[in-house]
This record gives C-alpha cells, sequence and structure tokens, in this order.
C-alpha cells in the first residue's frame, strides 16, 4: 500500500526471512522541500531493509534504518543544489514479523493499535504540546487548540543523530495497525479510526475510506496481520 509518502516491503519470497515494512514520512511543514525529505526517507527505508541480513532482530534493525534515513536526509541539506535550504520530515515505521511487531517513529506521525473495536495510539507525539502534557503544564483536551501543537521536538533531518522511539507488540488474530500522518489524526478521533478499520473489507477500501474522511487528509497505511 501507498500513500503521499508511505509504501509497504516486501513482496515474497523475502516476507518470510524479513518479514513485512509498512513506513510513512510527512515532510514539515513550513520548511522547503519536505516532500523530497519524505520520500527520501522512505526510500532509504525501504531499500535498507531489503538488504538487511536475514532474521536480523527487528527491534535493533528499525532504529538503524531511521538513523540511515535521518543521515540521507540531513546529507541532502549539503548537496550543492539544496545548500541552504532546510528540510525534515516526521517518520513512523512497522515491522511485521509472525505475530510480532516492531514500531519505531520520529516526529508526530502515529501508530494506532484496533484491537477488538477500540483504537489505541501507540506513538508518543515528539511535539512541544505533548511535552507540556506530560509536565501537567497543559491538558490533552488542550492540546487541539493549542498553537504550538505542530512544534516538533524530534524530526528527520536537521541534525544529524536522531533519537527514534521504539516500541514492541504481541498481535493477535483480528488486529489492524494504522500508522498515519497529522492530517488524519488531527481530523478524525480515535473511535472514528476504529469504526472503520473494524468494517469487514478489505485493507484498501478501508485505506480510502479512511483518507477520505478528514477534510485535510494525508494518508495511512494499514498493516493487518493474518
Amino acid at each position: 500500500m501507498k500513500t503521499r509518502w508511505g509504501r509497504s516491503f516486501p513482496l515474497a519470497p523475502q516476507a518470510r526471512s524479513h518479514g513485512y515494512l509498512f513506513t510513512v514520512a510527512d515532510g514539515v511543514g513550513g520548511m522547503d522541500l519536505g516532500e523530497v525529505a519524505s520520500s527520501t526517507a522512505v526510500s532509504v527505508m525501504t531499500d535498507e531493509f531489503a538488504k538487511a541480513q536475514d532474521g536480523t532482530m527487528l527491534i535493533s534493525l528499525l532504529p538503524r534504518l531511521i538513523q540511515h534515513a535521518n543521515a540521507a536526509v540531513h546529507d541532502c541539506t549539503l548537496a550543492s543544489e539544496y545548500r541552504g535550504r532546510k528540510m525534515a520530515t516526521t517518520l513512523v515505521a512497522c515491522a511485521l514479523r509472525y505475530d510480532q511487531a516492531i514500531v519505531s517513529h520520529v516526529g508526530d506521525s502515529r501508530c494506532y493499535l484496533v484491537r477488538q473495536g477500540k483504537c489505541r495510539q501507540v506513538t508518543q507525539d515528539h511535539t512541544l504540546v505533548n511535552e507540556q502534557r506530560k509536565m501537567g503544564l497543559i491538558s490533552t483536551e488542550d492540546i487541539a487548540d493549542s498553537d504550538a501543537r505542530h512544534v516538533l521536538i524530534r524530526s528527520l533531518g536537521p541534525e544529524m543523530f536522531v533519537s527514534p522511539d521504539t516500541t514492541a507488540l504481541t498481535l493477535q488474530a483480528g488486529d489492524v495497525l494504522v500508522l498515519s500522518t497529522d492530517g488524519l489524526h488531527d481530523e478524525m478521533k480515535e473511535p472514528m479510526i476504529a469504526e472503520i478499520v473494524s468494517q469487514k473489507k478489505n485493507v484498501d477500501e478501508i485505506a480510502r475510506e479512511l483518507v477520505a474522511k478528514p477534510s485535510r487528509s494525508m494518508g495511512a497505511t494499514i498493516p493487518r496481520p493474518r
């Protein structure tokens, strides 16, 4: 499945040894060349995943791939055609192998787990307001109305090194993982996400319905365990 800048990998026969990788990136608004940054990050993630040694531990592989993607985006800013022009992107990636899912992210692109009709946010946004929420300076309800809700404290590209957050999940039959950018989750509450992805439809139909709902939708990728 593919979104504005999202991609899944691999096709058989590497699925058994590598698992599956799903990646969504969103170029940072207000910065030059966000689309270059997001496409570069996704390309590096999928290309390097394909080259990984068979059976590599996904929980160590995914953060390493994000470091490679960050370095590639950072290097773009040093290229002669882009010199002096800023670029950055958020990124969320999910690697699946058997019943294990590894989720790693930087920025405010998210992963949700929908289980038995209920939606739970797996990732925590790397934003100023989320840090303020954790310190008790702002409530969860106030975040949606804050002018600073999209101010990132981490993203790919601006610095030579980045620190992704990584989470391991054990999946159950019927679980659905949703990877989304802020264009989707800013406009759609968790109960609506759960309602849409819990329908008895194929994954492509569900993805189209998700991105059609919000007025400013940017995209979502949905890996469903079988």
